[in-house]
């Protein structure tokens, strides 16, 4: 699943970070022995998409609780 993110330019300065990816965590999936995994991508300075996937051959359907994610970066 991908969320396309716009965030209000007027409101804030861009971050001074690399265009890609910024963090990214992984969620064990019930049933499955592999995981899953979320990525937040940042464009110009500015958080530009949320990504959620699967590791394995069954798509994720629903977005993981908070407190499931394991932050790897």
């Amino acid at each position: 699943m991908t969320v396309d993110l716009a965030a209000d330019r007027s409101a804030t300065p861009p971050a001074q970070v690399e265009d890609g990816l910024v963090s990214s965590a992984s969620f064990p999936v019930p049933g499955q022995l592999t995981a899953a995994g979320v990525l937040l991508l940042v464009h110009d300075g500015y958080l530009s998409c949320l990504e959620v996937y699967s590791a394995s051959d069954f798509p994720i359907t629903a977005w993981p609780a908070p407190d499931a994610l394991v932050l790897e970066q």
